[in-house]
């Protein structure tokens, strides 16, 4: 026992705030009614006077009570809640656990689950785990939820579900055990009593002539493996006599000797037997949970490790010089940030700039177009501004440019918005790979924001002027030339269409030789040079803008050729703002990968060194923040003390657990 019980105790110390149920690790719960005397033996078993009484309902939240036996002669308590401070006087124990409690339940009689955990040491204690719960009770009262009967079990069942939890039932001695609800809320969860022990209280109060031992002797309908122990609390009126702990136990040792009708059930008498009785079962808990608790520990010890790495190499602060830590984490930001854009990393945020490109790219063009769209009035509108004095012969070329050029300026607004949803991708990732890789240097994190965001920042200037100039290249010059242009099959339909529709005029066509006919691509040997083709008319997509202009155009404003030559532009132009997408949504991402991507993960890490590895900056930055070292120490402590259990678990082997 004294070498099994501390190895808990340390590893419930190591845990910390970690939920000891979910780590199935061997603790003594108390389950009772209300008033029933769980607290009474609680401090029987503590040896200090140190929880809240009254009359009504005063344990309110769960009470986490380890015991730890040192070898001073001082006592002390703590609280998790109030680190660093040892409280030596046990009434202060009381308020403060009055005042947590006011704290989370208010001035009321409700309840929460939410524990307080409390470490008393004492040369007096065994080494033990005790959880005080608040009492089950059947009707509200006060401002008590009309479910409190519901909560209250709802929270005792959380804990005695654990297999390894040793049940202690509280039973006033003077209420008909058939009838106990402690013992059928214990028999819910441990059907065979392997972990429950019974604990008649109140046997110095019982009706004269009656007494606790049928109970005792565990030969009754309600039998325990472990059988049933009696105890002598402290009444209310003791403690308002100021009866001390000390004395309530030798009161109860005389009480169980000066009654003969105890004589016979001696060894479960007793607040001593009680101790006794609680040391071997959980010895023998202990022993049965080493393997599991274990297994526990070394994952625990892996996350550990994991947790302290999150915090920097403590072996690396104060024996590694400055410069050589910052160019370590110098490397290691870049290649986070190179990884994270090239999909190296389990957490692909490239993908984002990819789907940038994909999808919302091409989204925004498509809905600039519509917002934009070319329609016949617009054409007809062209066709006419662009006559002048002399009438022409063939469709007006002024016409196709400026429709396509005003195509064209619809790129501007998706392009832009384009490079400013990569600018934002582009700076989150840094700003993420930074938070992870220079966190604990508060002043170094801030000085590579701002060098990464100035670099940032020079990049997308060159970028931007790099994808307005190739947008400015597609609108100063239009490549009628290009194959995708003169293959076109809805173009060359129109055109022929146009052709087909001016065959009388021939001679006309042979004898035109202007110089600006001669330079139009829309002369009479572009015509020519076209292959045949199906008529027009018979062509459904043909048709639909035909029927669209013939709709548009007044009927006492032109005739059919000239519904045609409305056809036949907007074809062009149609067509010719398809060869322009394509090429803006290929050339724009191309152009933001290269200029900007490509140049801020090439510059990044020359660009960081060459504006830190100065002397008067290095050390002002590499100062760690406060948190970050208390964190670090915190995580130290709590693996130390992981391993330090792990090594002890691993020295019970020489011994017999069995």
């Amino acid at each position: 026992m004294d070498t099994l019980v501390p190895i808990i105790n340390r590893i419930h110390e190591a845990l910390g705030s970690v939920d000891s149920n979910a780590l199935n690790i061997p603790q003594i719960v108390t389950v009772g009614m209300q008033s029933s005397g769980k607290s009474s033996v609680i401090e029987n078993i503590v040896r200090k006077d140190f929880l809240p009484r009254g009359k009504t309902l005063t344990t309110r939240r769960p009470i986490k009570i380890h015991l730890t036996k040192t070898t001073q002669e001082q006592e002390w308590a703590e609280f998790t809640h109030i680190p660093n401070r040892k409280i030596h006087d046990f009434r202060e124990v009381r308020t403060e656990i009055e005042k947590e409690t006011r704290r989370i339940c208010g001035k009321g009689s409700a309840i929460s689950h939410i524990p307080i955990s409390l470490r008393i040491f004492s040369p007096n204690v065994f080494n033990l785990l005790l959880i005080d719960l608040p009492g089950l009770t059947k009707i509200p009262i006060d401002d008590q939820p009309s479910d409190i009967e519901a909560q209250t079990r709802e929270m005792i069942f959380k804990f005695i579900s654990n297999k390894n939890c040793i049940i202690l039932a509280i039973i006033p001695a003077n209420v008909d055990i058939a009838n106990s609800e402690p013992l059928k809320i214990a028999r819910e969860v441990d059907v065979d009593g392997d972990r429950t022990i019974g604990v008649v209280t109140k046997t110095d109060i019982m009706d004269a002539g009656t007494n606790a031992v049928h109970i005792l002797n565990n030969t009754g309908a309600f039998k325990l493996r472990h059988g049933f122990v009696a105890v002598v609390c402290r009444s209310q009126k003791h403690t308002d006599d100021n009866e001390t702990i000390a004395q309530a136990l030798a009161r109860e040792k005389a009480f169980f000797a000066q009654t003969a009708a105890y004589n016979t059930v001696s060894t479960a008498c007793g607040t001593e037997n009680l101790f006794k009785m609680l040391s071997d079962l959980l010895l023998r808990f202990i022993c049965k949970s080493i393997p599991s608790i274990r297994t526990q520990i070394a994952d625990l010890i892996i996350k550990a490790k994991k947790e302290l790495a999150a915090y920097g190499d403590i072996d690396a602060v104060g024996e590694v010089s400055n410069s050589a830590l910052l160019l370590n984490i110098i490397t290691m930001y870049v290649g986070d940030f190179t990884k994270s854009i090239n999909g190296d990393t389990n957490i692909n945020t490239g993908v984002r700039i990819n789907h940038i490109f994909a999808k919302t790219f091409p989204r925004l063009i498509e809905d600039a177009f519509v917002a934009g769209c070319l329609t016949v009035e617009h054409v007809k509108a062209a066709i006419d501004s662009s006559n002048g004095a002399r009438p022409y012969l063939f469709v007006p070329e002024l016409a196709f440019e400026h429709l396509a050029k005003q195509q064209i300026s619809l790129l501007k607004v998706p392009a832009s918005q384009c490079v400013q949803l990569v600018l934002e991708q582009v700076s989150q990732i840094a700003m993420d790979c930074i938070k992870n890789t220079a966190a604990r240097f508060p002043a170094l994190a801030q000085s590579m924001r701002a060098i990464t965001a100035e670099l940032i920042n020079e990049k997308i200037a060159k970028t931007i002027d790099m994808v307005d100039c190739t947008l400015e290249m597609e609108h100063t010059y239009l490549n009628t030339n290009h194959p995708d242009f003169v293959k076109s099959e809805m173009m060359m339909q129109a055109i022929t269409s146009v052709f087909e529709a001016r065959k009388g005029d021939e001679a006309q066509l042979k004898t035109h030789t202007t110089a600006a006919s001669e330079s139009s691509f829309l002369n009479l040997k572009f015509f020519r040079t076209l292959p045949p083709t199906p008529d027009c008319k018979t062509k459904p997509q043909l048709q639909t803008v035909k029927n669209s202009a013939k709709n548009n155009v007044k009927a006492d404003t032109g005739d059919e050729q000239d519904r045609l030559e409305i056809c036949l532009i907007y074809s062009l132009v149609s067509e010719y703002a398809k060869i322009v997408r394509k090429s803006i949504t290929d050339s724009v991402p191309k152009c933001l990968m290269h200029f900007f991507v490509k140049a801020v993960t090439d510059s990044l890490h020359n660009r960081l060194v060459m504006r830190l590895f100065k002397a008067e900056v290095v050390d002002s930055v590499m100062v760690e923040d406060e948190s970050v070292v208390r964190a670090r120490s915190k995580h130290k402590t709590r693996l130390a003390s992981l391993q330090s259990a792990m090594e002890m678990i691993g020295e019970l082997r020489i011994f017999d657990l069995t």
